[in-house]
């Protein structure tokens, strides 16, 4: 049994997660936004949608710990349920990975920046970031190819819109991700 137990720590070991990738994503994403008049909540819209995009990054692996850094892009419109107007788009995640190599299996954690854009209907849209955090998994389906799952929760604060001076809004907007990825 103490043979097995080695042979697996070398065999998770000898899988080396070093280098760059690049890859798609496809997204299930809710949200809920609070607005606020001069810091007072005031009102609530819950959303949901899909969301495209890509990303880019670096891993750096040291025995069996994996760091790295990584670049993600989001398309589409995640909308209120009630207000179909009221959505966000373009969303840009810069991410700093921490996992753990099994081998093939690469189970980490996330912490990072979000910005996006938040539209309310005929108002000028507003910018919205803040801190993310998350876990994902990713498994080599060949020596080059990964696929994953990935869960992020975003803590937003939008700008204070043109229209009213005096309100803004604070939204958790949350997403889990397929993915797809070519490391080099």
């Amino acid at each position: 049994m103490t043979v097995a137990f080695f042979g697996l720590a070398d065999t998770a070991v000898a899988q080396d997660w070093s280098g760059a990738y690049a890859g798609a994503q496809f997204t299930n994403s809710s949200f809920t936004n609070t607005y606020l008049i001069e810091g007072e909540p005031y009102g609530a819209v819950d959303g949901v949608g899909s969301m495209a995009g890509v990303f880019v990054g670096y891993n750096h692996q040291i025995g069996n710990l994996v760091f790295g850094g990584e670049l993600a892009y989001l398309s589409g419109k995640p909308e209120d349920e009630e207000f179909p107007g009221y959505f966000y788009t373009d969303m840009l995640d810069l991410k700093a990975r921490a996992g753990y190599s099994f081998g093939q299996v690469l189970p980490y954690a996330i912490v990072g920046w979000s910005r996006t854009e938040w539209t309310n209907l005929d108002a000028t849209p507003v910018a919205a970031d803040g801190f993310t955090f998350g876990i994902g998994a990713e498994v080599l389906v060949t020596d080059r190819v990964v696929v994953g799952l990935e869960y992020l929760q975003r803590n937003l604060v939008g700008d204070y819109f043109v229209e009213q001076p005096n309100q803004n809004i604070e939204g958790d907007f949350s997403t889990v991700a397929f993915r797809i990825a070519y490391s080099f």
